[in-house]
């Protein structure tokens, strides 16, 4: 199998048993216990579209012997990331107050222009200009 965990960057567990998932947790009988990871692609993980196997293994000791389990893969789909370039323009000459005068000049309106462009394949939304 190909190992691509370069190309994630994965939270530690966030366990819901004493000891934590890294070895040193211990779920008393008959109760029961969960871990949950945070997995989020690098860009790099998804140029377009691309579709991952995550699995694992369930390591633990019972009464002194060692058990393992396999977690059998299911599929995750990464979708790619917007990569914006902004330029932006404005006139040459803006009138505003003057700080080294003791009068309050008026400040005059100008035009400003904004040019968006997404080179990448995700898709951008909700844009906001504040």
């Amino acid at each position: 199998t190909d190992v691509s965990n370069e190309l994630f960057v994965i939270g530690d567990p966030d366990p819901v048993f004493p000891g934590g998932a890294n070895g040193s947790g211990v779920v008393e009988g008959k109760q029961s216990g969960t871990a949950e990871w945070l997995f989020m692609g690098l860009k790099e993980a998804a140029p377009v579209e691309t579709v991952y196997e995550v699995g694992g293994k369930v390591a633990y000791t019972v009464d002194g012997v060692d058990m393992d389990i396999t977690l059998y893969p299911d599929t995750i789909t990464v979708l790619p990331d917007p990569a914006m370039r902004v330029k932006y323009f404005w006139a040459r000459n803006v009138y505003g107050d003057d700080p080294f005068t003791p009068e309050i000049e008026p400040s005059v309106p100008f035009s400003l222009a904004v040019m968006i462009y997404n080179s990448g394949y995700g898709s951008m939304y909700d844009a906001k200009f504040l």
